[in-house]
C-alpha cells in the first residue's frame, strides 16, 4: 500500500465511471485517505449499480414474460386479422355486386 494521499475528487469521479472503476477507487485510493467527499460519492456509486441491477433483473423478468404470454397472445390476434381479412373483403366485393348490378 501507498502512503500517497489522493485527491478526494479524483476518487470521486473515478468511482462512477465504471463498476471496476469504483473497485479501484475503493481499494486502491479510498483505504488510505478517507473523505467525507470520497466516501459519498463511493456510497452513492454503490446505490446506483444495485439499483440499476435490480431494475435490470425486473425488466429482464417482464419482458420475458410479456414474450411468452403477451406476445403469444399478440400473434395469435394478428393470425386471426390476416385469415379474416379475405373473407370480409369477399363479403365487401358480393354487398357491391349486389347493390350495383
Amino acid at each position: 500500500m501507498s502512503t500517497q494521499q489522493h485527491d478526494p475528487k479524483t476518487t470521486a469521479i473515478i468511482s462512477y465511471i465504471t463498476p471496476v472503476g469504483r473497485l479501484i477507487a475503493y481499494f486502491a485510493m479510498y483505504k488510505d485517505s478517507k473523505s467525507s467527499l470520497a466516501g459519498f460519492h463511493l456510497r452513492q456509486t454503490l446505490l446506483l449499480y444495485i439499483i440499476g441491477f435490480a431494475i435490470d433483473v425486473f425488466t429482464r423478468m417482464f419482458f420475458w414474460s410479456f414474450m411468452f404470454w403477451g406476445g403469444g397472445l399478440l400473434s395469435l390476434g394478428f393470425v386471426h386479422i390476416m385469415a379474416d381479412g379475405p373473407y370480409r373483403c369477399r363479403k365487401c366485393r358480393r354487398k357491391a355486386d349486389t347493390a350495383g348490378g
